[in-house]
């Protein structure tokens, strides 16, 4: 995984206070790499969940939109 230049120049510009030098990309580039990696991974948990879990009817979450009933509380 690579970072482009205006990419980092837009995280540094918007972020002057943790980064008062000049622009550094070596200096911001691990940061947003690392975010990007997060992301990448939560990405794929979320797809290996999906594909593994299967809840069993009636065992769902009653506050999940899915269900018919979901806004009814007691």
């Amino acid at each position: 995984m690579t970072v482009p230049e205006a990419e980092a120049r837009s995280y540094w510009e918007h972020n002057r206070d943790r980064y008062p030098g000049p622009f550094a990309p070596a200096e911001v580039a691990p940061v947003l790499l690392e975010a990007a990696r997060e992301r990448a991974f939560g990405r794929w948990l979320d797809e290996r969940c999906a594909a593994l879990v299967r809840l069993e009817p009636g065992f769902e979450h009653p506050g999940n939109p899915v269900q018919p009933d979901y806004a009814h509380h007691h």
